[in-house]
This record gives C-alpha cells, sequence and structure tokens, in this order.
C-alpha cells in the first residue's frame, strides 16, 4: 500500500497506474463510525482503497464483521475473483 506517490509505488512494483490507485492505504473501521465505531487504534486498521470499499459498498446497514468479512474475501482471492490484482495474474495475499 502507499500513502502518497501512486505513480512512484506503481514504478517500483510494475503496476499498471490503474492498478496502484486501488491500493492506496486507507483506514478501515472495523466497526464504522456511522455504527457507532470510534477512531480508537483498536478500531481502525490498514487497508486498502479497494478492499475498504467494497467492505461497505451498496450496504444500507452494518458492514460484515471483520473477521467474516476476512474469510469471504480469503475465499474469493482464492478463486481470484477479489482484487484487481487478483485478476491481473499478480496475486494478492489476505
Amino acid at each position: 500500500m502507499w500513502l502518497t506517490g501512486s505513480d512512484d509505488f506503481a514504478r517500483s512494483h510494475r503496476l499498471p497506474p490503474r492498478l496502484a490507485r486501488y491500493l492506496q492505504c486507507t483506514a478501515e473501521h472495523l466497526m464504522a463510525r456511522r455504527d457507532d465505531g470510534s477512531d480508537t487504534v483498536t478500531n481502525v486498521v490498514a487497508a486498502c482503497l479497494w478492499c475498504n470499499r467494497m467492505r461497505h459498498q451498496g450496504r444500507a446497514k452494518k458492514a460484515p464483521e471483520a473477521l467474516i468479512y476476512k474469510a469471504q474475501v480469503s475465499r474469493l482471492v482464492a478463486l481470484r475473483r477479489w482484487h484487481p490484482l487478483a485478476s491481473s495474474g499478480r496475486g494478492v495475499s489476505v
């Protein structure tokens, strides 16, 4: 993941810029702020932009619990159906 300089990150990891943008580091709240989650070290983890957005996409209610979501993502990554990098043939790990 990168915080600043997606172009440098893409070059150093030999990724197309369009894929590197999905790997921007974001703060993922394990319990969402809208569900009264706090901005504490025990509730916030680093997640790439893609994973952060996908956990909440299309959900009017609560996002899945963190461990349940991790299992879902792991299963989809194994099937190469989760992350843009997985389908690019470069692979990702969760």
